[in-house]
């Protein structure tokens, strides 16, 4: 009788439970998640482009946009450990950013 019982139990609890994943925003450049000092948590993303890190909040509104100074030839790698306090301590958004060149005569990066 345990048996039958189980998995009618689990059968009757399952289609009670519906659940979907829904897409809440899409973006066409990489990004991640991290946590500032005094501002929480914002999305940060890499626009290698227009050589920016643009920050949104956690609703998708733009937070901060910061243009990036890439040296003429040279394209957007990375961007890493964006944060408040980790460089220094005023409240301003800091970050490290890596690019790189193309040679393409020796087909060699240099970063």
């Amino acid at each position: 009788m345990k048996r039958i019982i189980l998995p009618v139990m689990i059968l009757i609890a399952s289609l009670g439970l519906k659940g979907q994943i829904t897409l809440e925003q899409s973006y066409a450049v990489s990004g991640t998640l991290t946590q500032l000092e005094n501002d929480g948590y914002k999305y940060f993303f890499m626009d290698v482009v227009n050589s920016q890190c643009r920050l949104y909040n956690l609703d998708h509104s733009l937070w901060k946009t910061i243009d990036l100074s890439v040296p003429e030839g040279y394209w957007l790698y990375e961007i890493a450990y964006v944060s408040q306090k980790l460089f220094d301590t005023d409240d301003l958004i800091e970050l490290s950013y890596i690019c790189y060149y193309y040679n393409e005569t020796v087909q060699y990066y240099t970063y």
